[in-house]
């Protein structure tokens, strides 16, 4: 029996990549405790129209993946880093400048951002908070968020959370913490979610930030979707729609 933590669809043609780790990522997601990336049998080629791919095996079938964007190169970076770790650096620096520009609320976890329509070539970062109310452990809505610039991920701003009242202590529970994949998936399995997520997320911010969303692969639409869904909890969903209602009526399609 198949476990993919990711769909496999054949309609979609090769998948574009930014480097090695991300292919790793992807054969992990596919074939849990399979062979990996290591040691596989790789055909190198290039598709009709001169685009860099390499073919490996998983399972029973032939996957292929479109290397152009790092084919002879390191791969592509964000802020400094490979994309398939962008978000770690991009969620790391939201909290550290939180935490340096009060009032900063103790169990604050940043998640995941998003373009924002509000300030240009930069992502904004929702700031939920991780506590116990009346003896109910969970994660609450974010009462702030921090603002960074695109692509460098570097913080230039915190402030309150569209919609936040302080008075209103402490804000709406939006579910169980950490989400339930996340809590029975084994550390390897979430760290090539992560990867794969976050490489994905990378280049659906960047179009975003061009205002090109169409060119995002099929690829990277379904896998985006798919793992961020994974990696977060449904509560969530609402605070990132209110932070960029657009975006999120285009991702939902």
């Amino acid at each position: 029996m198949r476990t993919d933590v990711v769909s496999f669809r054949h309609d979609l043609g090769p998948i574009p990549v930014d480097s090695d780790a991300e292919i790793a990522a992807l054969l992990s997601l596919w074939e849990p405790g399979g062979t990996g990336w290591t040691g596989r049998e790789r055909r190198y080629g290039r598709t009709p129209d001169g685009r860099a791919t390499v073919t490996v095996r998983v399972g029973d079938a032939e996957v292929t993946f479109d290397t152009t964007s790092y084919a002879g190169s390191s791969g592509l970076i964000r802020g400094g880093t490979d994309t398939t770790q962008t978000l770690d650096l991009v969620t790391s620096r939201a909290q550290a400048f939180s935490a340096e520009n009060p009032p900063h609320h103790p169990g604050t976890v940043a998640r995941f951002p998003v373009p924002s329509p509000r300030y240009a070539r930069s992502v904004e970062v929702p700031l939920p908070v991780v506590a116990v109310d009346r003896d109910v452990r969970g994660l609450y809505a974010p009462p702030r968020v921090a603002l960074l610039g695109w692509p460098e991920a570097a913080p230039s701003g915190v402030g309150e959370f569209p919609g936040f009242d302080p008075m209103a202590w402490p804000p709406p529970r939006l579910g169980e913490w950490p989400p339930p994949w996340v809590a029975s998936a084994g550390t390897e399995l979430v760290a090539a979610a992560v990867a794969r997520f976050s490489a994905c997320w990378v280049r659906i911010v960047d179009a975003a930030m061009t205002g090109e969303m169409g060119r995002v692969s099929g690829w990277d639409r379904s896998h985006g979707r798919a793992l961020r869904a994974l990696l977060d909890i449904l509560g969530m969903g609402s605070s990132y729609r209110t932070l960029n209602p657009a975006f999120d009526d285009w991702l939902g399609h």
